[in-house]
């Protein structure tokens, strides 16, 4: 996966990379990798997608408890997916897939020596952060 590559670039400090981005576990896949791998990344962002690249979901929820984000005209449910357009009812995390990749972000964080902040945002549904040692000292 591309972003696995990128994240792992020599001397590369901080990766950004905001928005609905489609993302697996594999974005954290550290088979086979050498000791070297992530070792001067101090920042990392990753905007997630709540849609998996299977086509699954990261989160649940009810259609009975969907809040309206807009103004639409002639909305029918059968037409709707959760995402868009902006009916929005899956806030829950869904254990058999966000389970796998919080695991997978767990993992591949303890081998990041160099990390001092690390946000993945899923959009609107849930915020991990992880601040390393020594984060809040300047403060």
């Amino acid at each position: 996966m591309a972003v696995n590559r990128i994240s792992k670039l020599p001397k590369l400090k901080v990766l950004f990379l905001a928005g609905d981005n489609i993302l697996s576990p594999a974005v954290f896949d550290i088979d086979g990798e050498n000791e070297n791998a992530w070792r001067y990344l101090k920042y990392l962002y990753l905007g997630v997608s709540k849609m998996t690249p299977s086509g699954g979901w990261y989160f649940t929820g009810d259609r009975g408890s969907a809040v309206m984000r807009g103004f639409l005209l002639d909305v029918r449910w059968e037409n709707l997916d959760g995402d868009l357009p902006w009916f929005d009812f899956r806030f829950h995390p869904d254990p058999i897939t966000f389970n796998p990749f919080l695991i997978a972000m767990a993992r591949a964080i303890v081998r990041m020596p160099a990390l001092k902040r690390f946000t993945c945002m899923f959009h609107e549904a849930a915020v991990v952060n992880y601040y390393g040692p020594g984060y809040f000292d300047k403060y």
